[in-house]
């Protein structure tokens, strides 16, 4: 095994130094709060509070990017509103030049604004354009996205971020939320840029530098920071590496002077979550369900319905990553095919077996050993093959008789 040990230095970069170790648990997290999980599984590779409310901060700025790419495109304008004007740093209009109420900006403009420099003027903008668009406070149209994206312990009052006690999500939301906004190709594009030139309205060019400083680290493809004095520092970020797609949440980490304990805290998480491997949950030739009354026609195709207690065998090995967020959330289900032929489908799949985690779920085949059921009825059987013996012997001799005749009346 090897191990990072991280040294970040930021200017206008971050240096990562290389050192070997024998344990992956020297790892230090500061984050009171985080996620891990598995982009494409939504399997969680690791974490701690993860379903704990707390504060998103700026993060809640990216439903109000996926609002922004599902109404307009680049090149539609939109206006800079009184409540915009209002807003406290970080705005563009406070912390590079003043703009007038009124004034159209580009929704590319707006969407840089808000996702590389965390622009809160702008995410305000965009709030009250598609509140007037849509005819609905904006609180609304965020909490009913929210809502069908799956977020189930989330709830914004603004699309800033900006304080409120009744504004809060998870690190596991957060999770889904990034990788709902990935979804996005609009925002996907933006959120992996390092630094971009802009054009203000009033003509003059400015420089925005993302505040992501893992961002091209690693196959860090982007995210999104978050700040208040009560949320503490936050970061949420997506990583492509060997395949797999990972997605990070660290929230309420500590925030010093130079600003590197969340970044480097998600880097040794992702460092963890590498070298993370599953456990067996459930081996191959399992019973999963001990005495299951499964109904079944007694010759397959027709008869009378009868009922077996029969145990449900599993026909593959299910992994899990053994964490307490797992165990914790783990439901399992069991779905059976409609007219199992006890006879037909000896040795084959039944039905599925479903383990869920939440959002993520997996589904593994169930069988049957239908020998128990068949000699259960083997008398049935036996006597039921006898009778047709008979039948056909009958049938048989029958039909010699019948000729026989026909022989005679031909003599004569």
């Amino acid at each position: 095994m090897f191990k990072l040990l991280i040294s970040i230095i930021f200017s206008l970069s971050v240096i990562f130094t290389s050192v070997s170790a024998e344990e992956i648990s020297d790892y230090k997290v500061y984050g009171e709060s985080y996620v891990v999980i598995d982009g494409n599984s939504n399997e969680v590779i690791l974490s701690k509070n993860a379903n704990v409310k707390m504060y998103p901060a700026s993060i809640s700025k990216l439903v109000t990017a996926i609002l922004l790419a599902e109404h307009k495109n680049k090149e539609d304008m939109l206006f800079f509103s009184a409540k915009a004007k209002d807003m406290p740093e970080y705005s563009v209009n406070l912390n590079y030049s003043s703009i007038d109420v009124g004034q159209e900006l580009s929704a590319d403009f707006v969407m840089k604004s808000i996702l590389i420099f965390s622009a809160n003027d702008m995410a305000q903008v965009v709030a009250d354009n598609l509140s007037d668009e849509l005819g609905k406070p904006f609180e609304d149209i965020m909490n009913d996205k929210l809502k069908e994206l799956g977020l189930k312990n989330t709830y914004f009052k603004n699309a800033v971020g900006l304080h409120d006690d009744e504004h809060y999500s998870t690190a596991y939301d957060l999770a889904l939320l990034l990788e709902a906004a990935l979804g996005y190709e609009w925002i996907r594009e933006t959120i992996s840029i390092k630094e971009t030139s802009v054009s203000l309205p009033n003509g003059s060019i400015i420089v925005y530098k993302n505040s992501n400083k893992l961002l091209g680290i690693d196959g860090m493809i982007g995210g999104k920071t978050g700040y208040t004095s009560r949320s503490g520092r936050n970061l949420v970020g997506a990583f492509e590496k060997d395949g797999n797609l990972y997605i990070i949440t660290v929230l309420k980490s500590v925030y010093d002077a130079e600003d590197s304990y969340v970044f480097r805290d998600m880097y040794n998480l992702m460092e963890m979550a590498q070298n993370e491997e599953k456990s067996l949950l459930y081996e191959k030739g399992s019973i999963v369900f001990e005495s299951f009354p499964l109904e079944y026609k007694l010759f397959g195709f027709f008869g009378p319905k009868k009922i077996a207690e029969v145990p449900l065998i599993l026909d593959n090995d299910v992994y899990m990553y053994d964490n307490d967020y797992n165990k914790e959330n783990l439901s399992t289900n069991i779905y059976l095919k409609n007219n199992i032929n006890i006879f037909t489908d000896i040795n084959k799949s039944i039905g599925t077996f479903e383990v869920s985690v939440l959002d993520s779920k997996s589904s593994y085949n169930l069988t049957v050993d239908m020998m128990p059921i068949i000699m259960s009825n083997i008398l049935v059987y036996a006597l039921s093959i006898l009778l047709i013996i008979v039948i056909i012997v009958l049938v048989i001799v029958i039909i010699k008789r019948i000729r026989n005749k026909k022989r005679v009346k031909r003599i004569f």
